[in-house]
């Protein structure tokens, strides 16, 4: 499985970041973090061209199954989405 996977859209970054956080709540998932990279690169003085949101979000069954098979995967927990558009 790849760990990466890209999906097109035409909703907007912010109502996909909405739509991502439904479905992750609709799925078992509990969104444990939120972050819009802009605010926080504009809060230190730089610009991004491309929209960013980060969606944190974890499911505890998952997440034990995980760490008891490969417990070096906690790094990259909980699972992160990203939603991008270019400006």
């Amino acid at each position: 499985m790849e760990p990466i996977i890209n999906v097109d859209s035409s909703l907007s970054v912010d109502d996909a970041t909405g739509a991502i956080k439904k479905s992750a709540g609709e799925n078992g998932f509990g969104v444990v973090g939120f972050h819009n990279i802009n605010e926080t690169l504009e809060s230190n003085g730089v610009e991004c061209p491309t929209e960013v949101r980060i969606v944190a979000a974890c499911n505890p069954k998952v997440a034990d199954s995980m760490l008891e098979m490969v417990a070096d995967v906690s790094p990259a927990m909980p699972c992160r989405i990203m939603d991008a558009a270019s400006g």
